[in-house]
C-alpha cells in the first residue's frame, strides 16, 4: 500500500469517531449576526466559557421542519430550524437540562430528554420567512404539538420560548 492509499484510508477515520459532520463547525470567530449565547455544561466554547452562536452556525446545522398548531396559532404553521439536540451535540453538552432565556427575561427549563424525545427544534423561520426579534425570533423553541397529544398543555406550551437570547446548559 502506498502512502497515498494510507492517507486516503485515514481520511475516513474521523467519521468513525465524529459521525456528525457539523461537529467541525468553526465557533472561533462569529462572522454573521449573533443569534444566541450558550453557557454552562458545554465543552466547546469560543468566548469566556461560553459559545457565541451566529447565524452561520445555525444555518450549517442539519435542518428539520415541524408543522404544528399551538397555544398561539390555531392554524398549523411550518417552522424550520436545527434540532435543539444537534446544537447541544455541537457544543459538547454535558447537561441534562437547559434553561432558555428570552429577551424579556422570561425563562423556561427543559429536560434534554424532552428535547430528544419530541424532536424539538430551534426554529429560525416560520412558513419560509426568517424570524426576527419583532416576530418571535431570531430563535423560537418549537415542540411538535400536533404530533403528541400528551404535550398539548400549559406545562409544555410554557416551554415554547421565543425571542431567545441565551441558553444555559445544566
Amino acid at each position: 500500500m502506498t502512502p497515498k492509499h494510507i492517507r486516503f484510508l485515514f481520511s475516513f477515520l474521523p467519521l468513525f469517531f465524529f459521525p456528525n459532520p457539523y461537529i467541525y463547525a468553526d465557533l472561533s470567530n462569529p462572522t454573521d449576526d449573533i443569534i444566541v449565547e450558550v453557557s454552562g455544561a458545554i465543552t466547546v466554547t469560543n468566548a469566556d466559557d461560553m459559545a457565541i452562536i451566529d447565524r452561520d452556525v445555525i444555518n450549517n446545522l442539519p435542518r428539520k421542519s415541524i408543522t404544528t398548531s399551538s397555544h398561539i396559532t390555531e392554524v398549523p404553521v411550518t417552522y424550520s430550524g436545527p434540532l435543539f439536540t444537534d446544537l447541544l451535540t455541537l457544543l459538547g453538552s454535558k447537561g441534562r437540562t437547559v434553561v432558555v432565556i428570552a429577551w424579556d427575561d422570561y425563562l423556561a427549563e427543559i429536560s434534554v430528554d424532552d428535547l430528544d424525545k419530541y424532536g424539538v427544534i430551534l426554529a429560525d423561520s416560520e412558513n419560509g420567512k426568517q424570524l426576527t426579534l419583532s416576530d418571535r425570533g431570531p430563535l423560537y423553541v418549537v415542540f411538535p404539538f400536533s404530533d403528541f397529544p400528551e404535550i398539548r398543555n400549559d406545562l409544555y406550551y410554557n416551554k415554547s420560548v421565543w425571542q431567545i437570547k441565551a441558553i444555559e446548559v445544566k
